[in-house]
């Protein structure tokens, strides 16, 4: 589209000015303060309500020497655009309202009024603007008309959006098929029970899990610490040794308490030497029954060993995977959760919002029309209903109640196997334990409390037998006293077996933290890895998303990540220019080299766009050579020679205000 002519009236302290153009280039030259960027403010004025400059609380009203308003004055800009399609003839018109008051001689003025035209033919503002936005919409009107909207008043966010959808994002497939070393990553977004990840959203899952297990395992060496301390010695203790001695002991105090019975009710106890004969029997029967189970036991023990030291080793390979399942189930379930809160938060606030928008023109101040309150209002609420709809389509794919009970039930399933894993690691290690100490027991029978009880008793009836003693009371006395005794002998070895027990608790706790230390850390190193594979795919994404929108332009070029002092990257969008020693940031670049940058980028987005719009170039007598372009370009070019404004070399009549 070209501008084939422009009239201002009353604008901004020029009294009258037309400019004519075949629709080719402009070129306006003038000393400073001639009204040179008032001719482009006339245009973006016209176009999209904005100075050039974009400048807030803009207004084209003429004023005085002493900055007061000259009053009762109608301020106008008239243009004719040409395209394919031909001419088109538009014109805005701001005047003031004087309103007479009741009681009062004098019109008092109280605001302002737009009215405007669409080839000479009176239109409602909204009708006008619908009319603009078929030659262009008006944001992209804002940065096709001046080279500095793009590079400086667009925030960073619109710009890196805008090239993306120029030159097309880079998907992660993409990324990860570029590099070998990326492979792994397939994996890793891919997950478990079909769940899906971005590469952003597992770095904050396995940053999450880190400072968790970095936490657990921190914990770990002071749980085991307690669990040392709450292990009581073992040494000297032999659980079947002192079980076996237990029963037998059992079996002493009964015949001990038959015996007393007997001497309560009068009975004569069997003959001594009779007693003395079954004691020697006992002595050579257990201690042939001791010998050969030592000799069986030990020659059995050692394959036992090695037999329960490999079952102990598979159970604790099965426990550790089982666990890891339930684990990262449970991560599963916690970020579903918190997807589920933060949605239905944003759902809640969404909802909540109703429209509060002004029914009065910010411009004129008149009350808008009905129909153009019912537009806005329509467009609010149907962009509420959107973002309501994708708010639920996001919930019900990824977090929705279905899915958390599914993941509910499959860590339930998970935790069953899990117990029945640790139970059956438990009694593994027990019995490992058992046979270890197996091994230990190499006590003679005479040495045993067994062996020494029998001998104890053989003595005793020996005596007897020497010095006969027909007095019931001491009898009955002296058996109070061994059952006693072998009732002191019994609690000190269930107390002993009490201790192991405990130990053996303790023992099996112990392992367990160790095993959980080692998962953890190995689950750590893990995660470490796969993060550093994620930061090499960002920096791998970096260089083609960064290579692939530079391709599309000659010179300039963009930065679209910096990096971070902790070795990260931060997304950003900043247009570099050209210079000799290389590239320099559009800030510092001088005005020549921001003003080709400015329209470099306008031709590319132009031509994408399709559309084109006369380029405003204000100070362009900074730049020796503008960048060729096939736009229609407007040089406003400040020249101390020409006390007023001369176009396109010749002068155009027009009036300009004191």
């Amino acid at each position: 589209m070209k501008l084939t002519y422009l009239k201002l009236e009353n604008f901004q302290g020029i009294k009258s000015l037309e400019i004519t153009s075949d629709g080719t280039d402009i070129e306006v030259r003038g000393d400073n303060a001639t009204g040179k960027t008032t001719i482009g403010n006339a245009i973006t004025w016209l176009l999209y309500d904005k100075p050039l400059g974009g400048e807030k609380n803009f207004s084209p009203k003429t004023l005085k020497s002493d900055g007061s308003e000259v009053h009762n004055l109608t301020h106008a800009v008239e243009a004719v655009f040409r395209d394919n399609s031909g001419d088109l003839n538009i014109r805005k018109e701001l005047k003031e309202i004087w309103t007479k008051k009741r009681g009062t001689a004098k019109d008092t003025f109280t605001g302002h009024t737009t009215d405007y035209y669409i080839n000479t033919i009176p239109v409602k503002a909204g009708e006008f603007a619908k009319r603009i936005e078929q030659i262009c919409d008006p944001e992209k009107a804002k940065i096709l008309t001046s080279p500095f909207y793009f590079p400086v008043d667009l925030k960073w966010t619109d710009r890196r959006e805008l090239l993306l959808s120029v030159c097309g994002d880079i998907t992660d497939k993409q990324v990860i098929a570029s590099s070998t070393e990326l492979s792994p990553l397939r994996d890793v977004i891919n997950g478990e029970n079909g769940t899906k990840y971005t590469i952003d959203d597992y770095l904050k899952i396995a940053k999450s899990q880190m400072v968790k297990i970095n936490e657990t395992i921190k914990s770990i060496p002071s749980r085991i610490d307690e669990a040392e301390k709450a292990r009581p010695s073992v040494e000297d203790i032999y659980p079947k040794v002192f079980e076996r001695e237990i029963a037998e002991h059992e079996d002493d105090i009964a015949e001990l308490q038959k015996q007393k019975l007997n001497l309560e009710n009068g009975k004569v106890d069997e003959s001594l030497l009779e007693k003395k004969k079954e004691i020697n029997n006992r002595i050579i029967q257990k201690s042939t029954e001791y010998a050969n189970l030592q000799n069986k036991e030990n020659t059995q023990q050692a394959d036992a060993l090695i037999e329960s030291a490999s079952l102990v080793k598979n159970a604790e390979i099965t426990f550790a995977n089982q666990r890891k399942k339930v684990l990262e189930i449970e991560a599963t379930i916690e970020i579903k959760r918190e997807q589920q809160i933060k949605l239905s938060e944003k759902y809640h606030e969404i909802a909540s919002q109703q429209w509060e928008g002004e029914t009065v023109c910010p411009t004129c101040g008149q009350e808008l029309p009905p129909e153009k309150i019912e537009e806005v209002k329509a467009a609010f609420n149907l962009s509420k209903s959107k973002r309501l709809e994708l708010i639920n389509k996001d919930g019900s794919e990824n977090c929705s109640k279905a899915i958390l009970e599914k993941l509910a039930v499959n860590l339930k399933l998970n935790e069953t196997i899990l117990a029945k894993a640790s139970e059956e690691l438990k009694e593994l290690q027990q019995a490992h334990q058992a046979a270890l100490e197996l091994v230990k027991e190499t006590v003679p029978f005479s040495e045993t409390t067994r062996g020494k009880q029998l001998q104890s008793e053989l003595d005793e009836i020996s005596k007897q037998i020497n010095e006969p003693d027909k007095d019931i009371a001491p009898q009955i006395s002296k058996l109070n006293v061994e059952i006693n005794g072998i009732k002191a002998n019994v609690t000190v070895l269930e107390d002993k077996l009490s201790d192991y027990r405990i130990a053996e608790k303790q023992e099996l706790r112990i392992a367990e933290l160790k095993l959980q230390e080692e998962n953890l850390s190995a689950e750590y190193e893990k995660l470490e890895a796969n993060i550093y594979l994620c930061e090499q795919f960002i920096k791998t994404k970096v260089s083609m998303l960064t290579e692939s929108i530079n391709n599309r332009f000659k010179n300039v070029r963009f930065k679209l990540f910096e990096d971070q002092i902790n070795g990260g990257l931060k997304e950003c969008c900043e247009v570099l220019v050209p210079c000799k020693e290389g590239l320099i940031p559009f800030s510092t670049a001088n005005n020549a080299g921001k003003i080709n940058a400015g329209i470099e980028i306008i031709d590319a987005l132009s031509k994408h766009w399709g559309v084109e719009m006369p380029l405003i170039v204000d100070n362009a007598e900074s730049v020796t050579q503008l960048l060729d372009t096939d736009l229609q370009v407007i040089k406003l070019i400040v020249d101390e020679k020409y006390k007023e404004l001369q176009i396109n070399g010749g002068m155009e009549e027009w009036q300009k205000t004191a």
